[in-house]
């Protein structure tokens, strides 16, 4: 193999060969999730002279090595690019699904316990939203509104922190991803009035915990029905759903608050 004048950094080369590592422990279809963003990594053994590594696109390889026996490493082709800028990410998204075989038992049973909704909850939810819909609106223009952007960057980063496997299947749709898009976003609205409506007593915690429920796994259906194989679980989506109601009640105790104030 022969060198090329540009050498790639060194943190490439090792977040390369950690994204490879850890792709052999998985299973195949998180091994897929690895490659949602478009950058396919590759190693083999090449017997006799050490692991080869491969690094960029599904059919052309932008960057290629062999770590030898003796821990050295030779280049065989450095191309940088644009696909450089994916590899931190891979190599997150390939870490918490690791990480997942080593959840708290009690993330784990939530994680896998199955979402029982119940109707006469939620019929309850809907009439007090009705029953309420004027000050809930004035609400959402006074507040919720202006907060839309900063509460869907909220639910995108819990679950790239804490649920990489939704947060990736989210990404990779293809069909109805617009669909997709404008539920996540219907949700938030919702699942953020449902909180200002428990701040205001207007609902129980259990009202709008069920609530928040229905609408996560209303989500993974979603993404099951667009996404062949998904694993997406609505719980997954139920924790991040949860924080936005939070804002929601806070803000009702920003309006005790300034209500004092006066």
């Amino acid at each position: 193999m022969s060198s090329k004048s540009i050498h790639p950094p060194e943190h490439l080369l090792n977040s390369v060969e950690e994204i490879a590592n850890i792709k052999q422990s998985l299973s195949l279809r998180d091994r897929s999730l690895t490659s949602a963003n478009e950058l396919y990594v590759q190693s083999g053994s090449l017997p006799g002279y050490g692991t080869q590594y491969m690094a960029g696109g599904e059919f052309i390889a932008k960057l290629v090595f062999v770590r030898k026996p003796d821990g050295s490493r030779e280049i065989g082709k450095y191309q940088p690019g644009d696909w450089e800028s994916k590899v931190n990410e891979v190599l997150e998204l390939c870490r918490a699904l690791t990480y997942q075989d080593n959840w708290p038992p009690e993330k784990k049973a939530a994680y896998e316990l199955p979402v029982l909704i119940d109707r006469d909850m939620l019929r309850r939810v809907s009439e007090m939203n009705e029953q309420h819909n004027a000050e809930i609106k004035v609400n959402w223009q006074i507040r919720g509104h202006q907060k839309l952007e900063m509460m869907r960057d909220t639910f995108f980063s819990e679950l790239k922190n804490e649920w990489p496997v939704e947060y990736v299947e989210i990404h990779i749709i293809k069909r109805d991803a617009k669909k997709i898009v404008e539920l996540i976003l219907e949700n938030i609205i919702m699942t953020y009035s449902f909180g200002y409506m428990h701040g205001k007593g207007w609902i129980s915690f259990k009202e709008l915990e069920n609530a928040n429920l229905y609408f996560g796994d209303l989500l993974a259906v979603a993404i099951g029905d667009s996404l062949k194989g998904s694993k997406s679980k609505g719980r997954a989506f139920t924790f991040p759903l949860i924080t936005i109601s939070a804002m929601g009640r806070a803000d009702v105790w920003g309006e005790s608050e300034e209500s004092r104030n006066l």
